[in-house]
């Protein structure tokens, strides 16, 4: 159809070049098509990566196309939900957090929080528990997370979790507000209130979670 359509003078746009690397049976495949779409003159936009996205196996192509791709600015929210559904699947929670932080700090972009949401599902439907908490703990105000703790049986294991990294030292910042988030969900306000109090105490909390933080305390 491409051939025809060149041979009847009609030049294909974005439409057509990502209409073809949508129906790119792998990756390989899809990065000829993306390399021909650029030596067509045709700049790629967030549909482009995204269909690209679709087809990364390995974390080595999701680096070399993110970096790509984020040098023609087309790697929005989009992009990277796709590539985490993609790739949480090959690592452990905490790979995919260093590889996540490790490339956004080394391309200059602050990664965006919310494409951990998928990671945080697919981690829980594959019954890897552990991996599920640990991208829930310092994002525990996702809805996702949120989900989580309503989910049947899980409050009791994630409160353990929560407390074990805390006692620990890990991620204390963290693994305070996961706990007073977690009790403002299942409505322990006792709880909450003191992990919440505990958690204003570290210098990490960014202002806008202090922020979320006092509001909860308000709202008690």
């Amino acid at each position: 159809v491409l051939v025809e359509m060149l041979a009847a003078g009609v030049t294909p746009n974005a439409v057509t070049w990502n209409t073809l690397l949508n129906l790119a049976p792998d990756h390989a495949s899809g990065r000829a098509v993306l390399d021909e779409m650029r030596a067509a003159g045709v700049t790629p936009n967030e549909i482009t990566a995204i269909s690209l996205a679709k087809l990364i196996d390995t974390l080595d192509q999701a680096s070399e196309v993110t970096a790509e791709l984020h040098a023609l600015r087309v790697t929005g929210p989009g992009y990277f939900n796709t590539l985490i559904v993609r790739i949480h699947p090959l690592l452990t929670a905490e790979q995919l957090l260093g590889w996540a932080f490790g490339t956004a700090k080394a391309l200059g972009f602050p990664f965006p929080f919310i494409a951990f949401e998928p990671a945080m599902v697919g981690y829980r439907k594959a019954k890897r528990f552990d991996d599920a908490l640990r991208i829930i703990l310092p994002f525990p105000q996702l809805p996702a997370a949120l989900a989580y703790f309503t989910s049947p049986g899980r409050a009791k294991y994630a409160e353990a979790y929560f407390v074990e990294k805390f006692d620990a030292g890990f991620e204390r910042h963290n693994a305070s507000y996961a706990l007073a988030k977690l009790y403002s969900v299942t409505g322990d306000t006792i709880q909450m209130s003191r992990w919440a109090e505990t958690a204003l105490t570290f210098a990490e909390q960014p202002q806008k979670r202090k922020d979320a933080i006092l509001a909860m305390l308000a709202a008690e």
